[in-house]
């Protein structure tokens, strides 16, 4: 692109010393005192042209050069823009997987610390019906099979999806503030 910017610069100048070396010649085989007005308002015509084509040619290099800026530059927002998106979804994973972990190892130690209370509550429960204690250790064994009923439920339910939505607490709107009765007089 700019080698033929410069054959343009490199023709328009060569144009233009052509034409004032004819212009020289040509006012030196003449009677000066006379042509000196048409010889200097032909250099000044020569001199305009010469700048509007000189700037005429650097306009359309400096906008050819902003089109190609802008080309890299939107292929490389683009490419930053999808690099971007790359990694905010690679941390979205990542996170999400920490997450899962998280939650498996506290189901995980949960679920090992309500397995170790209902044995050790179902072994009293025995221990309490081989002692003689009939009664105690049938309620103890009944409230042990419950609440190992219900955890059950609660766990199923939460794989399922089929988990109850917590509860919403309302309260009451604050009351307006009365203003105090008005002494009599």
């Amino acid at each position: 692109m700019s080698l033929i910017y410069f054959f343009k610069f490199f023709l328009g100048i060569l144009l233009l010393q052509v034409a004032t070396g004819l212009l020289l010649y040509l006012a030196l085989k003449l009677d000066l005192h006379q042509t000196w007005l048409l010889f200097g308002g032909l250099f000044l015509v020569f001199n305009v042209l010469a700048a509007l084509w000189f700037h005429s040619l650097s306009e359309s290099f400096r906008k050819q050069c902003l089109a190609k800026a802008q080309v890299k530059f939107s292929r490389e927002r683009e490419r930053l823009q999808v690099r971007a998106e790359r990694e905010k979804a690679k941390a979205s994973e990542r996170a999400q997987e920490r997450i899962q972990r998280a939650q498996h190892r506290s189901e995980t130690s949960s679920q090992i610390k309500t397995g170790m209370l209902i044995g050790g509550a179902l072994s009293a429960g025995a221990v309490l019906l081989l002692t003689q204690m009939v009664t105690l250790g049938l309620l103890t064994l009944t409230t042990v099979g419950g609440a190992a009923l219900g955890y059950g439920l609660r766990v199923r339910q939460e794989r399922l999806g089929l988990a109850p939505k917590p509860l919403q607490i309302l309260e009451p709107p604050p009351e307006p503030e009365r203003l105090p009765p008005h002494p009599r007089s």
